[in-house]
């Protein structure tokens, strides 16, 4: 295809990419079931610091 950009699977899937993705999925399945709580008792926001933790390493 002319014009667009080159695609390497080398450069996406690094070490890094498994970090960020599990930084996310972190806060996707803890963030959906426990968001109500976090509302009523916002202590429970301490979780949010390791998933960032993952995210900001990963990048």
């Amino acid at each position: 295809m002319k014009g667009s950009l080159p695609f390497s699977k080398d450069k996406v899937m690094t070490a890094h990419t498994g970090i960020v993705v599990l930084g996310v999925l972190w806060l996707v399945f803890w963030l959906g079931p426990a968001f109500s709580t976090f509302l009523v008792d916002p202590r429970w926001g301490h979780n949010f610091a390791l998933p960032l933790t993952f995210i900001t390493v990963g990048i």
